[in-house]
Protein backbone atom coordinates (compact mmCIF):
# COMPACT_ATOMS: atom_id res chain seq x y z
CA UNK A 1 0.00 0.00 0.00
CA UNK A 2 3.16 2.62 0.35
CA UNK A 3 2.89 3.74 -2.95
CA UNK A 4 -0.37 3.00 -3.81
CA UNK A 5 -2.28 6.70 -5.21
CA UNK A 6 -5.12 7.87 -2.79
CA UNK A 7 -4.48 5.90 0.33
CA UNK A 8 -3.59 7.08 3.67
CA UNK A 9 0.02 5.62 3.75
CA UNK A 10 1.01 6.66 0.42
CA UNK A 11 -0.15 10.17 1.57
CA UNK A 12 1.50 10.54 4.68
CA UNK A 13 4.01 8.74 4.52
CA UNK A 14 4.22 7.42 8.66
CA UNK A 15 7.26 5.57 10.19
CA UNK A 16 7.23 2.05 8.40
CA UNK A 17 6.15 3.01 5.20
CA UNK A 18 8.69 1.80 2.15
CA UNK A 19 11.21 -0.40 2.66
CA UNK A 20 11.32 -1.38 6.03
CA UNK A 21 13.16 -4.26 8.02
CA UNK A 22 13.29 -5.25 12.07
CA UNK A 23 13.86 -8.31 14.07
CA UNK A 24 12.63 -9.72 17.09
CA UNK A 25 11.93 -12.34 19.50
CA UNK A 26 8.59 -13.62 20.48
CA UNK A 27 7.51 -15.88 23.29
CA UNK A 28 4.02 -17.54 22.49
CA UNK A 29 1.71 -19.64 24.52
CA UNK A 30 -1.05 -21.37 22.91
CA UNK A 31 -4.00 -24.06 24.22
CA UNK A 32 -5.89 -25.29 21.62
CA UNK A 33 -8.34 -27.71 22.29
CA UNK A 34 -11.14 -27.20 19.23
CA UNK A 35 -12.65 -29.81 17.24
CA UNK A 36 -12.91 -30.44 14.42
CA UNK A 37 -10.11 -28.08 14.28
CA UNK A 38 -11.40 -25.94 11.18
CA UNK A 39 -15.58 -26.40 11.86
CA UNK A 40 -15.12 -26.51 15.44
CA UNK A 41 -17.94 -27.60 17.40
CA UNK A 42 -16.47 -27.69 20.97
CA UNK A 43 -13.25 -26.66 23.11
CA UNK A 44 -11.49 -23.95 23.45
CA UNK A 45 -8.97 -21.49 21.83
CA UNK A 46 -5.90 -19.39 24.30
CA UNK A 47 -3.08 -17.40 22.42
CA UNK A 48 -0.62 -15.38 24.50
CA UNK A 49 2.20 -14.07 23.12
CA UNK A 50 4.52 -11.14 23.43
CA UNK A 51 7.14 -9.54 20.68
CA UNK A 52 10.00 -7.59 21.60
CA UNK A 53 11.93 -5.61 18.92
CA UNK A 54 14.99 -3.93 19.72
CA UNK A 55 16.40 -1.14 18.22
CA UNK A 56 18.02 -2.72 15.08
CA UNK A 57 17.65 -2.65 11.30
CA UNK A 58 14.99 0.01 10.61
CA UNK A 59 14.02 0.40 13.65
CA UNK A 60 15.23 3.82 14.99
CA UNK A 61 13.70 2.88 19.07
CA UNK A 62 13.01 -0.37 20.36
CA UNK A 63 9.37 -1.20 20.98
CA UNK A 64 7.01 -4.18 21.90
CA UNK A 65 3.85 -5.93 21.67
CA UNK A 66 1.67 -7.70 23.87
CA UNK A 67 -1.26 -9.94 22.31
CA UNK A 68 -4.08 -12.22 24.23
CA UNK A 69 -7.07 -13.82 22.21
CA UNK A 70 -9.56 -16.81 23.68
CA UNK A 71 -12.35 -18.73 21.96
CA UNK A 72 -15.23 -21.29 23.73
CA UNK A 73 -17.01 -23.24 20.97
CA UNK A 74 -19.87 -24.97 22.26
CA UNK A 75 -22.47 -27.50 20.53
CA UNK A 76 -26.21 -26.42 22.34
CA UNK A 77 -28.51 -29.05 23.37
CA UNK A 78 -31.35 -28.02 21.38
CA UNK A 79 -32.78 -28.89 18.00
CA UNK A 80 -30.54 -28.54 15.08
CA UNK A 81 -27.46 -28.37 17.69
CA UNK A 82 -26.25 -25.33 17.06
CA UNK A 83 -22.56 -24.09 17.51
CA UNK A 84 -22.03 -20.83 19.44
CA UNK A 85 -18.20 -19.19 19.34
CA UNK A 86 -17.53 -16.56 21.75
CA UNK A 87 -14.31 -14.40 21.22
CA UNK A 88 -12.48 -11.46 22.77
CA UNK A 89 -8.94 -10.43 23.26
CA UNK A 90 -6.61 -7.52 23.07
CA UNK A 91 -3.17 -6.11 21.68
CA UNK A 92 -1.03 -3.75 23.08
CA UNK A 93 2.26 -1.65 21.71
CA UNK A 94 4.38 0.31 23.36
CA UNK A 95 7.17 2.84 22.58
CA UNK A 96 7.43 4.61 18.98
CA UNK A 97 6.25 1.88 16.74
CA UNK A 98 5.75 1.28 12.98
CA UNK A 99 2.82 1.65 11.82
CA UNK A 100 2.31 -1.69 10.75
CA UNK A 101 2.85 -3.12 13.66
CA UNK A 102 -0.21 -1.06 15.31
CA UNK A 103 -3.05 -2.37 17.40
CA UNK A 104 -5.30 -3.26 14.31
CA UNK A 105 -9.20 -3.68 14.13
CA UNK A 106 -10.89 -5.48 11.59
CA UNK A 107 -10.32 -8.25 9.51
CA UNK A 108 -9.86 -11.99 10.27
CA UNK A 109 -8.04 -11.63 13.66
CA UNK A 110 -10.38 -10.11 15.70
CA UNK A 111 -13.43 -8.53 13.98
CA UNK A 112 -13.74 -10.31 10.88
CA UNK A 113 -17.06 -8.27 10.31
CA UNK A 114 -14.96 -4.77 9.73
CA UNK A 115 -12.70 -4.03 6.81
CA UNK A 116 -9.37 -5.52 7.31
CA UNK A 117 -7.09 -2.87 9.72
CA UNK A 118 -10.08 -0.58 9.57
CA UNK A 119 -8.81 1.15 12.91
CA UNK A 120 -5.51 1.69 14.27
CA UNK A 121 -3.82 2.42 17.57
CA UNK A 122 -1.23 1.50 20.52
CA UNK A 123 -4.26 -0.43 22.28
CA UNK A 124 -7.33 -2.70 20.60
CA UNK A 125 -10.31 -4.59 22.82
CA UNK A 126 -12.89 -6.10 20.89
CA UNK A 127 -15.21 -9.29 21.60
CA UNK A 128 -17.41 -11.52 19.03
CA UNK A 129 -20.45 -13.54 19.15
CA UNK A 130 -21.63 -16.30 16.43
CA UNK A 131 -24.42 -18.65 16.22
CA UNK A 132 -23.93 -21.36 13.56
CA UNK A 133 -27.27 -23.49 12.61
CA UNK A 134 -26.87 -26.32 10.64
CA UNK A 135 -30.34 -27.02 8.69
CA UNK A 136 -29.33 -29.39 6.14
CA UNK A 137 -27.09 -32.42 5.05
CA UNK A 138 -26.62 -33.56 1.66
CA UNK A 139 -24.05 -35.82 -0.15
CA UNK A 140 -22.95 -34.61 -3.56
CA UNK A 141 -19.45 -36.59 -4.09
CA UNK A 142 -18.66 -34.86 -0.11
CA UNK A 143 -20.62 -35.22 2.66
CA UNK A 144 -22.13 -31.34 2.82
CA UNK A 145 -23.66 -29.26 5.75
CA UNK A 146 -25.42 -26.06 5.09
CA UNK A 147 -26.34 -23.87 7.67
CA UNK A 148 -27.41 -20.01 8.36
CA UNK A 149 -24.94 -17.93 10.90
CA UNK A 150 -25.39 -15.31 13.08
CA UNK A 151 -22.61 -12.67 14.20
CA UNK A 152 -22.47 -9.88 16.56
CA UNK A 153 -18.75 -8.23 17.37
CA UNK A 154 -17.79 -4.62 18.99
CA UNK A 155 -14.65 -3.33 19.87
CA UNK A 156 -12.50 0.19 20.72
CA UNK A 157 -8.85 1.52 19.44
CA UNK A 158 -7.09 3.23 21.65
CA UNK A 159 -4.03 6.10 21.02
CA UNK A 160 -2.44 7.55 24.28
CA UNK A 161 -5.01 6.65 26.30
CA UNK A 162 -7.59 8.43 24.35
CA UNK A 163 -10.49 6.86 22.12
CA UNK A 164 -11.78 9.47 19.96
CA UNK A 165 -14.05 7.37 17.64
CA UNK A 166 -15.63 5.12 20.53
CA UNK A 167 -16.70 1.40 20.11
CA UNK A 168 -16.88 0.17 16.47
CA UNK A 169 -18.81 -3.06 15.33
CA UNK A 170 -20.67 -4.94 13.32
CA UNK A 171 -23.67 -7.33 13.06
CA UNK A 172 -25.45 -9.50 10.45
CA UNK A 173 -27.01 -13.09 9.19
CA UNK A 174 -24.92 -15.35 6.93
CA UNK A 175 -25.20 -18.53 5.10
CA UNK A 176 -22.42 -21.17 5.65
CA UNK A 177 -21.62 -24.57 3.45
CA UNK A 178 -18.90 -27.27 5.12
CA UNK A 179 -17.66 -30.26 3.74
CA UNK A 180 -14.67 -32.03 5.34
CA UNK A 181 -13.04 -30.31 7.61
CA UNK A 182 -13.46 -27.17 5.44
CA UNK A 183 -16.14 -24.20 5.56
CA UNK A 184 -17.06 -21.52 2.91
CA UNK A 185 -19.16 -18.82 4.07
CA UNK A 186 -21.02 -15.16 2.89
CA UNK A 187 -22.06 -12.73 4.76
CA UNK A 188 -24.39 -9.54 5.44
CA UNK A 189 -23.18 -7.07 7.76
CA UNK A 190 -24.33 -3.84 8.75
CA UNK A 191 -21.93 -1.11 11.18
CA UNK A 192 -22.76 -0.93 14.41
CA UNK A 193 -20.58 2.38 15.78
CA UNK A 194 -21.93 3.09 18.80
CA UNK A 195 -20.38 6.41 19.61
Amino acid sequence: TDSTPARFVSGTQPYGAGGFGSAGVRLELVQDSRFPRWTPRHGTVVDLHATYYPAVWDVRSAFAEITAAAGVYRTLSVPLRPVLALHGGAKKVFGDFPFQEAAFLGGGKNLRTLDLQRYAGDLAVYATAELRIPVAKVTVLLPLTLGVLGTVGFGRVYVNGDSPGGWHGAYGPGVWLAFLQFSIEARAMHSADAN
